[in-house]
C-alpha cells in the first residue's frame, strides 16, 4: 500500500505520506547504533480483539494478550544507521486516498541487543502533505518497559513485542491503551517460528517454538511422576507434542491428567500397559474409583432380551475434595481397545458419561446385554478441570440380574476416598 521508504525526510509540499522521526533516549542506558521501523497495518483477527502470543522465553501458559498487527509486506528492511546520537528519520510516500498506519514501533539496537523501543499508534499519511510524528525512544529492559524481537532462524528480527506499562508513556491512544502489542511477519504465523499454522509440525500455534503435553485421546501409559515435596504421584502419559518435531513413538510424557497412584502401583509390571491403565479395575479394586451398579429388564418375559434400565445414575459424592474450585468442563470414558469418548461402546451397550460445571458425573446407560450373566465392565473416566491440571480415575458397571421392570439400583458411588489415592498431591502440586 505504500510505494516507497526515502533514505531523508519528505518535505515537498506536494507529497503524500508521513515523516517518523525518532529521537534517541535521554534517560541513560546504551546508545543505539541503529534503529529498525516496525509498521503494523492490519490489525488481527479483528479490528476490536485482542490476541494471545508467547514469544520466545514464554511458555503456552504464560502467552500475553495484546493487540496484534500483520507488518506491512515492504516493512522488512527499515533499518537506518544512528550517527552521533541524532535522530534518524523515515519517510514514507502515500498514492491514492490517506493510509492509517495501525502501529508504528521503533526498537533502538546495539549491536544485535535491543536496547531501546518506542511506539505510535494510529496515525495517518497526509493528504498532498506529509504528517511528521516524532517517537522517542527509551531504554529496555526496564521495570515498565519491555520488548522482545524474534522471528525464524533466517529472519531473527521479523517480530516484535512491546509491553509498556510507564505512567507517563507519550503514545497513548484514546480508543485503548495498548499496554501488550505484538507486530507480526505473517498471518499464518502469529508465534513466528517459521512453521505455519497447517504445518503437521506446528504444536503450538500461538507459543514460539512450544510444546504441549499428550492430549488425554493420545495418552498411552501411566507413569510416576516426582512431586514438589519429594514424593511422586501417577499421571496419564504419552507422545508430547514439540514445535518442529515429530512425534516420538514410546514416549511416556506426562499429560495433564493426574491419576490415582494405585494405577502406577498396579500396572508398573503389566504388559502391555496401555490394557492397564484403560481398566485398572481388572487388575485391582483397592483404588479409588467409581462402582456402578446398572439395573436391566427382561422384555417379553420370560426369553425376550434383557435391556440395560435407562435412568440417568448420578454419582452419590465428590469427585474433589471440599475446599477446590476447579470447574469440570468436559468428561469421557475409554476402556481395553476403545477411544476416549462421551461414551463407552461394548456390544450392544451403552454408557455414557456426562459432568456438569460443578463438577457432578453422570452416567447414562442404554442397549442390550451382551450376556448373561454379564461380567463387570472396567473402564477409565477423565474429566477436564479448569484452572490447573484434569483428574481421570477408574469406572467399575456392574450389570444387576434382569428384573421384571426397572427398579432403582445401588447406583454410582465413589469407592476408596482415602486422600492418598485421590490424586490430591498431583492435583494441588506447584509444578
Amino acid at each position: 500500500m505504500r510505494s516507497l521508504v526515502l533514505i531523508a525526510s519528505l518535505t515537498a509540499c506536494d507529497s503524500s505520506g508521513i515523516e517518523v522521526v525518532v529521537a534517541m533516549p535521554d534517560e541513560g542506558g546504551l546508545a543505539p547504533d541503529r534503529v529498525r521501523l516496525y509498521i503494523g497495518q492490519q490489525v488481527m483477527p479483528r479490528k476490536d480483539a485482542t490476541t494471545s502470543i508467547g514469544p520466545p522465553g514464554f511458555s503456552s501458559d504464560q502467552e500475553r494478550t495484546g493487540f496484534v498487527w500483520l507488518r506491512d509486506k515492504l516493512n522488512a528492511d527499515d533499518v537506518m544507521k544512528v550517527t552521533n546520537g541524532e535522530p534518524v528519520s523515515f519517510g514514507f510516500r502515500a498514492e491514492g486516498d490517506p493510509i492509517e498506519l495501525g502501529a508504528i514501533v521503533a526498537v533502538g539496537f546495539t549491536g544485535n541487543v535491543p536496547t531501546s523501543v518506542g511506539s505510535l499508534f494510529h496515525v495517518t499519511t497526509g493528504e498532498g502533505h506529509v504528517f511528521v510524528h516524532t517517537i522517542q525512544l527509551h531504554p529496555v529492559p526496564a521495570q515498565e518497559l519491555e520488548v522482545v524481537i524474534w522471528g525464524p532462524e533466517d529472519r531473527p528480527e521479523a517480530c516484535v513485542h512491546v509491553s509498556n506499562r510507564r505512567a507517563d508513556r507519550d503514545d497513548r491512544d484514546p480508543r485503548n491503551q495498548h499496554e501488550n502489542v505484538f507486530l507480526i511477519a505473517a498471518e499464518n504465523d502469529r508465534d513466528c517460528d517459521g512453521l505455519l499454522d497447517d504445518n503437521p509440525l506446528e504444536c503450538t500455534a500461538s507459543t514460539y517454538l512450544g510444546s504441549t503435553p499428550p492430549a488425554v485421546e493420545d495418552v498411552t501409559c501411566a507413569l510416576r511422576t516426582p512431586a514438589t515435596g519429594g514424593n511422586s504421584y501417577c499421571m496419564l502419559g504419552g507422545p508430547a507434542c514439540t514445535d518442529g518435531q515429530p512425534a516420538i513413538a514410546n514416549q511416556c510424557a506426562a499429560s495433564n491428567y493426574c491419576v490415582p497412584s494405585t494405577v502406577c502401583a498396579v500396572c508398573d509390571n503389566t504388559d502391555p500397559l496401555d490394557s492397564c491403565y484403560r481398566a485398572p479395575y481388572q487388575h485391582s479394586q483397592v483404588m479409588f474409583g467409581i462402582k456402578c451398579h446398572v439395573s436391566t429388564v427382561r422384555i417379553g418375559s420370560p426369553v425376550g432380551p434383557a435391556m440395560l434400565c435407562q435412568d440417568p445414575l448420578p454419582v452419590a459424592g465428590e469427585l474433589l475434595l471440599p475446599g477446590s474450585t476447579a470447574t469440570c468442563t468436559d468428561a469421557r470414558i475409554t476402556s481395553i481397545g476403545q477411544p476416549w469418548t462421551d461414551r463407552l461402546a461394548i456390544g450392544q451397550m451403552r454408557f455414557g458419561i456426562a459432568v456438569s460445571s460443578a463438577c457432578q458425573l453422570e452416567v447414562k446407560p442404554e442397549g442390550e446385554l451382551i450376556a448373561s450373566p454379564p461380567p463387570p465392565i472396567d473402564g477409565l473416566v477423565a474429566v477436564t478441570l479448569d484452572p490447573g491440571r484434569s483428574l481421570a480415575v477408574p469406572i467399575r458397571f456392574i450389570l444387576d440380574p434382569p428384573d421384571t421392570v426397572c427398579v432403582t439400583s445401588q447406583g454410582c458411588t465413589f469407592i476408596n476416598e482415602n486422600n492418598d489415592d485421590r490424586a490430591t498431591a498431583c492435583l494441588t502440586d506447584s509444578r
